[in-house]
């Protein structure tokens, strides 16, 4: 994370804001994967269990 440090002083308000909303864009899509893997983990456990 050294690099992101040394960078951010160079960057406009504006570009920060966008990575902002990139990155939030980022972890709202991995939050989505990550529900799907546990309702498909739960799918499974169900079909095992009958």
């Amino acid at each position: 994370m050294e690099a992101g440090r040394q960078l951010a002083p160079s960057l406009t308000p504006l570009e920060h804001e966008a990575m902002m909303a990139e990155l939030q864009r980022l972890r709202s899509a991995y939050c989505l994967v990550e529900l799907e893997l546990v309702q498909a983990r739960m799918q499974l456990a169900g079909q095992q269990g009958q």
